[in-house]
């Protein structure tokens, strides 16, 4: 038994990286509010009722978009929906941002006006312009 734990020691202090991988969890949730001077980021994940707070030790987080391309923290803005990946100490160590999702009824295309309308849950319907580089 103690030779595998000597083996487990060696491989920690010789790769610490995949140790430390193993001690990341993820929190998925809507941004509440984000304070780049303290360094601090407050979600709500699905279903919770209260809001939870994480620190951001370093400043150099890796920030991704929904595109894969890289940015800095102050892209990130209440109101989107973020995947925080939460380090050992409890300190943000990178975050994803989620691409925005709206769910909705199509009730009408105008391919000529280049307009949609669709459903809203409150039983009215909003018309939405199209960019001109999508094919509809």
């Amino acid at each position: 038994m103690t030779r595998f734990s000597y083996l487990l020691l060696g491989v920690a202090l010789l790769f610490p990286n995949a140790v430390a991988a193993q001690d990341t969890i993820k929190v998925t949730g809507l941004v509440k509010q984000v304070d780049l001077t303290v360094g601090t980021i407050t979600v709500r994940s699905k279903g919770a009722k209260e809001d939870e707070s994480y620190s951001f030790f370093k400043k150099d987080i890796e920030v991704t978009t929904p595109a894969g391309a890289k940015a800095r923290l102050d892209a990130i803005a209440p109101g989107l929906t973020v995947q925080l990946k939460i380090g050992a100490t409890g300190d943000v160590e990178g975050v994803l941002i989620q691409a925005a999702v709206f769910l909705a009824t199509v009730l009408d295309v105008d391919a000529k006006n280049r307009k949609i309308t669709v459903a809203r849950e409150e039983n009215r319907a909003t018309a939405m312009p199209v960019a001109m580089d999508v094919k509809v």
